[in-house]
């Protein structure tokens, strides 16, 4: 049986830097999550495997003639400049969501019909979410059959309400994959390691949607600036833990500056689509704000069934209604789903609180505590008149 994986070799200053928490999975472990996650995929997206489909939502009517119109430029050896199925036409290497140049899309649509190669996309970006969630959720300390559950509540929680939209998945993927690579990187610094998460970074964004590609980056930057704080010895000065900061954002900003560079043969004609475009932000029904989710919502993590999804609540849509906190843009039940389910929500909160008792797993408590409750601030809306000035995140 193989070895755990281990550095080979770590200097003083570098154990300091390693807590609590276990980076070592054997073979056994890697086959078993594998195995677990295929499962999954095929039992409950089966129908999709048979030559079912989807119904609903943006499947037809907006990705699959970007598609057919793909495929057909593969069948022929050119790259798709132009859609010319839906509308007057549009630019279909400048619409990202397309992603020409996204690697399973150019296997995918030149091996198989349009309908099985989408099916086959959609399985196989759950499987591979499955997996990096829980590797992820390995390399945070917890146990493999622990990392199993996360890995079931973070991709069959959350993205099955949003098949129709195919963005949804593959970034589903490329999140928990590129925070996995960016605490190999901060455990053991190598440019080996930088460069496979610019990679990663690169490729999610040749998936074409931007936002979830730049979530995920500034994720990965904050991430790195508390780890990097909690795990500088107690003995130095703040100077020295400010310094290590930098550091370590330093080295992550390389590596969103390397997949920038990457994927630039995607960014640059959506740059310049948008500069043309009349989804700039600033039309209500195009505003990067809309499918936030109201601060009033959140009651649906622990009462679902109770208020919001009454019918009187549907047809008034009253969700929707303006309030002291909720954010100008508009949005929708769908888009502002955040129910996963009540055993992983009591979870989660039993790990924080026993996480912050512990000594052990305190650090790990207070990072993802405070991370969470980014993210749900975020989730709000309350962010975007400020995020939307960073790049990538004004994009629509």
């Amino acid at each position: 049986m193989r070895k755990p994986e281990t550095a080979s070799s770590v200097t003083p200053k570098q154990d300091a830097r390693r807590d609590h928490t276990s980076d070592q999975v054997t073979r056994n472990q890697w086959g078993g999550a594998v195995f677990v996650g295929l499962a999954l995929a095929v039992v409950i997206w089966r129908d999709l495997l048979t030559g079912g489909g989807l119904v609903g939502g943006d499947t037809y009517p907006y990705f699959f003639p970007q598609k057919q119109v793909l495929a057909d430029a593969f069948a022929h050896g050119e790259i798709p400049l132009w859609h010319d199925r839906t509308g007057l036409g549009y630019p279909l290497l400048a619409e990202s969501q397309a992603g020409v140049f996204y690697p399973s899309n150019q296997v995918l649509y030149r091996l198989f019909d349009i309908n099985r190669a989408y099916n086959f996309s959609i399985v196989l970006h759950y499987w591979a979410a499955f997996v990096a969630t829980w590797r992820f959720a390995r390399s945070q300390g917890v146990s493999s059959a622990a990392a199993l559950l996360s890995a079931v509540v973070f991709v069959y929680g959350w993205f099955p309400a949003r098949l129709s939209l195919e963005w949804s998945i593959i970034g589903g993927f490329w999140f928990p994959l590129c925070l996995w690579l960016t605490d190999r990187w901060l455990r053991q610094p190598s440019f080996r390691r930088l460069l496979l998460l610019a990679a990663a970074m690169a490729l999610h964004l040749l998936a074409g949607h931007f936002t979830l590609a730049f979530i995920t980056q500034l994720t990965c930057l904050l991430f790195v600036m508390i780890r990097t704080w909690q795990m500088a010895t107690q003995d130095e000065k703040n100077a020295s833990r400010v310094t290590a900061v930098l550091r370590s954002v330093a080295g992550i900003v390389c590596a969103i500056a390397l997949a920038g560079i990457l994927a630039a043969v995607q960014i640059l004609p959506t740059l310049e689509l948008r500069s043309l475009s009349q989804r700039d932000g600033e039309e209500s029904e195009f505003n990067p704000q809309y499918g936030h989710v109201p601060p009033v919502y959140v009651t649906q993590l622990v009462a679902s069934w109770w208020y919001w999804h009454s019918a009187d609540v549907v047809s008034q849509q009253l969700f929707k209604q303006p309030s002291l906190l909720k954010a100008a843009a508009d949005t929708n039940a769908v888009e502002a789903h955040l129910y996963f389910g009540l055993a992983p929500l009591a979870l989660i909160g039993l790990g924080l609180l026993t996480g912050l008792r512990q000594k052990s797993r305190r650090q790990m408590a207070w990072c993802w505590g405070l991370l969470g409750i980014l993210a749900l601030i975020y989730a709000f809306g309350w962010l975007v008149p400020l995020t939307r000035h960073l790049p990538g995140f004004g994009f629509f």
